[in-house]
């Protein structure tokens, strides 16, 4: 079913059949990308697909659109039209794990990569990922983000110091320049198997952020192995407002705590840090000393990305946007803690994991109308 945007709905998408999957046509690789209100990237996101080194005789996007409120589902149906291996999928819940999960049960590839909208992949990227999935055997394979901005300044040179700093939102080693090849906690966005998605399911939908943690945690957790490549490299083009940086911390501290709530295998000492900071700045005593050593480590931390980057002006704002940030985030998490406590928490405990059936490899292309019954013939991708 087409609506008036163009878009498809994944529920007129036809299931397969025993033969489907023998036909020469179907695409090797499954590109996903969740997408909401991203007008000003997910053009280059695109574009950065095509523009990539050969990685497969055949492949297929399909970009899942958040229900936006700018012209983000028009414009990928205008990159659409003149590109067929683009698709263009609704996602009436809007939030990103329920957008992957519908490209996901859509996708006919045997290799399904998750992509943001937010990012511009390297031209080797997408070879890379399946050079190292093949080499490795991971369930999950994925490199590192360089940080990029859409507008220089101080703004700009704020947002990649805070999020290539280990003191900032660096912590994670996908978002460091320098981390070994090897077996991870986490790696950004993904080159999955399509058996990952079989044996271990897909995203849990009960998590608005925080869904791809929680998948690979779970994927490590039964014995996957999540590999990172530093070779592999991807820009991701960061929010330049401070306040824009600290509602976002917020948001992710809440989810963090909420995720607790699934199980210990979610846990990770470092998404606790900024809790503990922040409960500790509400301590009379123990609060000047808090931020005492906060302010000490966030200026170290500043020198060095003015060192980085070249620009003296970083030592007076850096720290104070560390502070802010971390105070948000921590603020989220023991919000978070309160709202499971007493009984608020959004997360339902008996959700259950949808697993990608197995029969449904190779499913057709969408059918050209809602009365349409029959597969339809494909078109190569």
């Amino acid at each position: 079913m087409i609506d008036s945007a163009g878009r498809q709905n994944p529920a007129s998408r036809p299931r397969p059949s025993a033969d489907d999957a023998a036909l020469p046509d179907l695409p090797d690789v499954s590109i996903v990308i969740a997408a909401r209100n991203e007008e000003a990237h997910i053009t280059s996101c695109l574009q950065s697909i095509f523009d990539a080194e050969p990685f497969a005789p055949r492949f297929e996007i399909l970009v899942v659109d958040g229900d936006s409120s700018d012209g983000t589902a028009g414009l990928a149906g205008k990159f659409a039209a003149s590109h067929p291996e683009v698709l263009l999928f609704i996602n009436p819940h809007r939030f990103a794990p329920q957008g992957f999960n519908i490209g996901i049960k859509a996708a006919r590839g045997n290799w399904i990569f998750i992509l943001g909208a937010h990012s511009r992949y390297d031209p080797s990227y997408f070879r890379l990922c399946l050079e190292t999935a093949r080499r490795t055997g991971a369930e999950n394979v994925g490199g590192c983000v360089v940080v990029e901005v859409r507008e220089e300044g101080l703004t700009g040179t704020l947002a990649k110091a805070v999020g290539s700093s280990r003191f900032g939102f660096g912590a994670s080693p996908f978002r460091r320049q320098d981390p070994p090849e090897g077996p991870a906690d986490t790696a950004a966005f993904g080159c999955f198997p399509r058996r990952t998605f079989e044996t271990y399911g897909l995203y849990d939908e009960r998590l608005v952020l925080n869904q791809d943690w929680e998948l690979n945690q779970r994927i490590r957790r039964a014995g996957g192995t999540v590999w990172l490549n530093p070779a592999i490299r991807l820009q991701y083009f960061a929010r330049q407002d401070p306040r824009v940086m600290m509602d976002r911390a917020y948001d992710t501290g809440l989810w963090v705590a909420y995720l607790w709530t699934l199980g210990p295998y979610t846990a990770s000492a470092r998404h606790a840090i900024p809790a503990v900071f922040t409960a500790a700045m509400l301590v009379p005593g123990v609060n000047i000393a808090a931020l005492a050593a906060h302010q000490a480590t966030a200026l170290a931390a500043a020198v060095a990305q003015a060192v980085r980057f070249g620009d003296a002006r970083l030592l007076p704002t850096l720290p104070p946007l560390f502070l802010g940030i971390h105070a948000a985030y921590g603020a989220g998490t023991l919000k978070g803690l309160w709202d499971i406590i007493s009984g608020r928490s959004p997360v339902s405990l008996h959700a259950t994991i949808e697993y990608l059936q197995p029969e449904t490899h190779g499913a057709g292309q969408p059918a050209s109308s809602p009365a349409a019954g029959k597969p339809q013939p494909r078109r190569r991708s």
